[in-house]
C-alpha cells in the first residue's frame, strides 16, 4: 500500500511538471479525492476484517458452547437410559413380588372364606347340641352362638373377631358347665305359676322350686320333662342349698334328692 502511495505521488510531482497552472490544480483535486475514496475503502476493508475476525470468534465460541451442551445433553440422556433401565428391572421385580403377593392374597382370602365356613358351622352345630342346656340357664350364651353364625353367614364379622367370639362363648359355657348356679326365673311348668327358684349342679342336676316351698320339681333329662318332687324336706333342702350358693345363709351340709336323676346322670356319664 505504501508502494502504491510512494509512486502515485511520485506521478504527480511529475505530471505536475508538464501541465499548465489550471490543470495541475484540477489534477491535484482529482487526486486527493481519490486519495480520499481510497482512504475510506481502506478503513471500510479494515472494519469488515475487524468484524470477521469478530464473528469468527463468536462463531467458534459460539460452536464449543454448542459442543459443550451438546455433551451434557448426551451425559444427560445417557443418565436417563440407564435410570429407565433400572427402573425397568425394578418394575419387573415388583411385578414379581405383586404376583406373589396376589397369589398369597388369594390364598388368604379362599382361608379365611373357608374358615369363615367353619366357625359357622361350628355355631350351628354347638347350638344344636347344647338346645337341651337352655333350661340351665344357658339361653344367653345360646343366643350369642345363633347371632353370631348369622353375623358370619352375613359377613358382617370377618373371621378373626368371629373365631375370637366364638371362644369367648365356648370358654362360658365350659365355665358354666363346672359350676354350682341358683337363680329366679318365670315358671317352666304350668302346674306352678308365677317366679321360682332355679338350682343346678353343673349340667347334671336341674331343680326349681316356687316361693314359698310348696312344690318343687326335677329335670328328668332322660325323658326330658320335670318331675314332681314329692318330698317336702327335699324341697326345703334345695332352698337351703339355693340361700348358701347366694350367701344368704351361713354354710352347712345340704341333701338333695339325686335319686330322681341317677338315670339322667348315668346317660350323661356315658
Amino acid at each position: 500500500m505504501r508502494i502504491k502511495l510512494a509512486l502515485t505521488v511520485s506521478f504527480t510531482l511529475l505530471f505536475s511538471l508538464f501541465v499548465k497552472g489550471e490543470d495541475s490544480e484540477a489534477i491535484l483535486s482529482q487526486i486527493r479525492d481519490y486519495q480520499s475514496k481510497t482512504e475510506e475503502i481502506r478503513k471500510k476493508i479494515t472494519h469488515e476484517q475487524q468484524k470477521a475476525t469478530a464473528d469468527s470468534i463468536a462463531f467458534s465460541e459460539y460452536v464449543t458452547d454448542y459442543e459443550n451442551r451438546a455433551l451434557s445433553l448426551q451425559q444427560e440422556r445417557d443418565s436417563l437410559n440407564a435410570l429407565v433401565e433400572r427402573l425397568n428391572e425394578r418394575r419387573g421385580s415388583l411385578e414379581a413380588q405383586s404376583g406373589v403377593i396376589q397369589a398369597r392374597s388369594t390364598n388368604y382370602r379362599a382361608q379365611t372364606r373357608s374358615l369363615l365356613h367353619a366357625i359357622r358351622d361350628n355355631c350351628r352345630q354347638f347350638h344344636d347340641s347344647l338346645q337341651h342346656l337352655a333350661l340351665f340357664n344357658m339361653d344367653r350364651q345360646l343366643h350369642a352362638l345363633r347371632f353370631l353364625e348369622g353375623e358370619l353367614a352375613a359377613g358382617t364379622v370377618d373371621a378373626v373377631e368371629g373365631l375370637e367370639r366364638y371362644w369367648q362363648i365356648v370358654g362360658q359355657i365350659e365355665q358354666a358347665s363346672q359350676k354350682i348356679e341358683t337363680w329366679s326365673g318365670s315358671s317352666p311348668h304350668a302346674a306352678v305359676s308365677g317366679e321360682v327358684t332355679f338350682l343346678r349342679l353343673r349340667f347334671v342336676w336341674l331343680a326349681f322350686i316356687n316361693n314359698d316351698n310348696s312344690k318343687g320339681y326335677l329335670w328328668d333329662s332322660s325323658n326330658d320333662e320335670w318331675s314332681m318332687i314329692e318330698n317336702a324336706s327335699d324341697i326345703v333342702e334345695i332352698r337351703e342349698a339355693s340361700n348358701l350358693i347366694s350367701g344368704s345363709a351361713a354354710p352347712r351340709l345340704v341333701k338333695l334328692p339325686f335319686s330322681h336323676t341317677i338315670s339322667a346322670t348315668e346317660k350323661e356319664s356315658d
